[in-house]
């Protein structure tokens, strides 16, 4: 039988463990976000990350539910370089924009749209950090950026810029990795890597297309073939 003072007893557990421990009992033990998503079930132990909000213990026939709650921790310099990440997403994404811009100012709608879906691609980037801190409980704060790069001399060098910007963009993110690292902020750290793994593709899909372009130089018809293959790009959220 369940009895009030072994949810007193667990209760005490959970105020000192101020991050991971783990809580035993025989019967199954279940762990879920605060987004309801099921997370772990074992019938022996119980990692209680960080992260995670709620804990449903369900003991014998009775099924009774205890919420320990409370188990938010993250530290205030991860939340902050969250936010920071998740504002640079959007800065992207205005920087995309103004390359689409200047392509489209030269009649060049393929490239243009290249830009335009990378944008998108961006605010979808941004939206993930945004939903992230929200399902751990973390204050997102919305900040202004300062004015994106409007001056280009060729498409070339759109795509050059576009680059750099992509390399810091990775720099970034391994910075917050070995914070979430150090800070051994396990749910971050997995977050985190398919930010890791998305850059890895970036970073080469833009290596990709300055080396057709270098390739191209004078040619107008391999121009303007590059440029018809990329007004097809489309954006799916499913497959970023």
């Amino acid at each position: 039988m369940f009895t009030n003072r072994m949810e007193s007893v667990y209760k005490q557990k959970a105020a000192l463990i101020g991050g991971s421990h783990i809580l035993y009992n025989r019967n199954s033990i279940h762990l879920i976000r605060k987004s309801k998503k099921l997370f772990l079930i074992t019938r022996k132990k119980i990692y209680v990350n960080q992260n995670y909000m709620l804990v449903l213990i369900l003991i014998g026939n009775g099924n009774r539910r205890i919420n320990l709650g409370g188990f938010f921790m993250l530290s205030d310099k991860l939340v902050i370089e969250l936010n920071s990440q998740m504002n640079y997403e959007f800065y992207s994404a205005h920087a995309y924009l103004a390359m689409a811009a200047y392509c489209s100012a030269e009649n060049l709608d393929g490239f243009a749209n290249f830009f335009l879906v990378q944008a998108e691609e961006e605010r979808f980037h941004a939206m993930k950090f945004y939903n992230f801190l929200n399902d751990v409980g973390a204050r997102v704060t919305v900040e202004g950026f300062p004015p994106v790069n409007n001056d280009f001399n060729s498409v070339l060098d759109v795509f050059e810029k576009g680059m750099a910007h992509e390399k810091q963009v990775t720099s970034r993110i391994y910075k917050l990795s070995d914070i979430a690292l150090d800070e051994r902020e396990h749910a971050t750290m997995t977050f985190l890597k398919w930010f890791i793994e998305e850059q890895v593709e970036e970073e080469a899909l833009f290596d990709s297309l300055i080396q057709k372009l270098k390739r191209i130089d004078d040619d107008s018809n391999a121009f303007f073939m590059l440029e018809a293959e990329l007004s097809k790009r489309t954006f799916s959220p499913e497959g970023e």
